[in-house]
C-alpha cells in the first residue's frame, strides 16, 4: 500500500512515453532489424540501473516510517523483525522489476550482443538474476541502518528536501551506500569467483553461475548477522531524535 501511495504514476507514465518514443525513434532510423537489438541493449541498461539506483528511489522503509516511529515502538514485534520486514518489501519490488528487465535483455541477447556465444548470454544472464537481490539487499540494508544511527539525515514526508545542503547529503549517502556495498560483497565475490574460477574447466561458462549462488549465499549470512545488529539500533531510538517534516 505505501509503494502505491508514494511511487508518482505520472512520473512513471512519462518516463514510459520517453522510453517508448526514443526506441520508436532508433527502430526508424535503423530500420525493423535493429529493433531486438535497441530493446536487448535497453533492457540490460535498465536492469543495471535498477539494481544500482533502486533502493535510493523506492524509499518504502525506514526512511519514510520513521515519521511514524511513536505507532510503530507500540506494535508488539521484535525489533529484528520489523526492521527485516521494512527491509524486504521494498528489495522484493525492486528485484521483481530488475528480473523483468534482464529477462527481456536475455530474451532479445542474441541480437544485442551477437560478439558472444548463445551459452556465455545465458550463463551470465542466470548469473546476474542470482545475484541481483543480494546487491538490493545490502543496499536496504545499508540505507536503512544509516536511517537508524543518522536520523537527522533523513528527509521524511512525500517532498524532497531542496538545497546545497540536502544535495550534498544525499551524494555523501550514495558514496558511502556503495562504498559499504563493495565491503560487504568482497567477501561473496572471492567465494564465488574462485568457485567458478576452479570449475571453469569442467563446467564452463556455467561454472560462475554456481560461483554466484556461493556468493549469494555468503552475503546473505552477512546480512543475516547486519540485520540482527540492526535490532538494538532500533530499540535504542528515541522518537525525539526524529526530525518531522513541516
Amino acid at each position: 500500500m505505501q509503494t502505491f501511495r508514494i511511487v508518482d504514476w505520472r512520473v512513471m507514465l512519462r518516463a514510459t512515453s520517453l522510453v517508448l518514443w526514443l526506441v520508436i525513434v532508433a527502430v526508424a532510423v535503423n530500420r525493423a532489424e535493429g529493433f531486438a537489438e535497441i530493446l536487448g541493449t535497453l533492457a540490460a541498461f535498465a536492469m543495471g540501473f535498477t539494481v544500482g539506483m533502486g533502493p535510493q528511489l523506492l524509499r518504502a522503509d525506514l526512511r519514510q516510517d520513521l515519521e511514524h516511529l511513536e505507532l510503530l515502538k507500540t506494535w508488539p514485534v521484535r525489533a529484528v523483525s520489523l526492521v527485516r520486514g521494512e527491509i524486504i518489501w521494498p528489495t522484493i519490488v525492486v528485484t521483481v522489476a530488475a528480473w523483468l528487465c534482464g529477462a527481456i535483455a536475455l530474451t532479445f541477447s542474441g541480437d544485442a550482443f551477437t560478439s558472444t556465444s548463445r551459452t556465455w548470454r545465458m550463463a551470465i544472464g542466470a548469473a546476474a538474476m542470482v545475484v541481483t537481490p543480494a546487491l538490493v539487499l545490502a543496499q536496504y540494508t545499508i540505507y536503512n541502518a544509516a536511517a537508524l544511527v543518522f536520523p537527522a539525515w533523513i528527509h521524511l514526508g512525500s517532498g524532497r528536501a531542496r538545497g546545497v545542503d540536502a544535495i550534498g547529503q544525499r551524494l555523501i549517502l550514495l558514496g558511502g551506500t556503495w562504498l559499504l556495498l563493495a565491503v560487504l560483497v568482497l567477501p561473496g565475490v572471492v567465494v564465488g569467483g574462485g568457485i567458478g574460477l576452479a570449475l571453469y574447466r569442467f563446467a564452463g561458462p556455467w561454472a560462475f553461475l554456481l560461483g554466484a549462488l556461493c556468493g549469494v549465499a555468503v552475503i546473505g549470512v552477512e546480512l543475516g548477522f547486519a540485520t540482527e545488529a540492526l535490532g538494538p539500533l532500533y530499540e535504542r531510538l528515541d522518537v525525539t531524535s526524529v526530525e518531522r517534516s513541516e
